[in-house]
């Protein structure tokens, strides 16, 4: 049987980020927030005040902090669930670094810093997207 070897096809977080960062002000209602995600096909979204990054919500802080619990999507505000502070990733940091510090920081969402401004977020999909196998034979 062959040995197979999995290798990242790309070596920094910003060849395989996503660009498209979606973001909401933190006064913004669940329900809101839910129909931000469902437009523009994401699992997470940034909280905004006064035009800076303060924290991060993501489908499942919403499925077991607000639905689980039965409280109301039009009443809760994203600021009462979001995590924060942001854990990021420099933008030329390596995507082995990305692997750790999620795993690490158990989560799935890292937004990239480039000069300081969020310009990308990394998840496991651009993770597995970066990944090539090859066999022994190709090395």
């Amino acid at each position: 049987m062959r040995e197979r070897k999995v290798y990242f096809s790309c070596k920094k977080v910003s060849d395989i980020m996503t660009h498209d960062v979606v973001a909401v002000d933190k006064t913004a209602t669940i329900s809101s927030v839910c129909a931000h995600m469902v437009r523009n096909r994401v699992r997470s979204v940034l909280v905004l005040s006064e035009g800076r990054f303060i924290g991060i919500v993501t489908a499942s802080d919403i499925i077991f902090k607000v639905l689980m619990k039965g409280l109301p999507e039009d009443k809760v505000r994203v600021s009462e669930i979001m995590s924060s502070p942001l854990i990021t990733i420099n933008y030329d940091a390596s995507v082995e670094d990305a692997c750790k510090i999620m795993i690490e920081k158990k989560i799935r969402h890292l937004p990239v810093v480039r000069d300081g401004r969020i310009i990308g977020i990394v998840t496991p999909t651009d993770i597995l997207r970066g990944i090539e196998v090859k066999t022994e034979e190709e090395e």
